[in-house]
């Protein structure tokens, strides 16, 4: 299932202002390099700022938006206010507490009861 989120709405989750179409929808993260119209990204300094693309759905950014286009959050660390977004989009899975099967613990290891122990790789 796709959540999809406005730029208004992820701007007050962050509780940072926003510039631009505030009713964008936005159903993603992407790269600066690959966002899309209904993606969101970051601009962390200049350099990448010119790299924008205009057909970018919405920026995180740190100060005033950097090109004219998409819309913008405002916010003083762009790429922690994008992990907190890509946490929203792809939350991490939920795993059971215990030992999986095929998971190996040593004999004398202590396991918290809340700890989820997979197998390796």
């Amino acid at each position: 299932m796709t959540t999809s989120y406005t730029v208004s709405q992820l701007a007050a989750r962050l509780g940072c202002p926003f510039r631009g179409d505030g009713d964008r929808v936005i159903s993603g993260v992407a790269s600066i390099e690959e966002c899309g119209a209904d993606h969101l990204t970051f601009v962390a300094g200049e350099r990448w700022a010119r790299r924008l693309s205009p057909r970018a759905g919405a920026a995180i950014v740190a100060e005033q938006p950097p090109v004219e286009g998409p819309a913008y959050i405002i916010h003083p660390d762009p790429q922690l206010g994008f992990i907190e977004m890509t946490l929203l989009f792809h939350p991490p899975e939920e795993n059971e507490p215990g030992i999986a099967e095929g998971a190996y613990v040593a004999g004398d290891a202590e396991v918290h009861e809340s700890a989820h122990v997979a197998p390796g790789g």
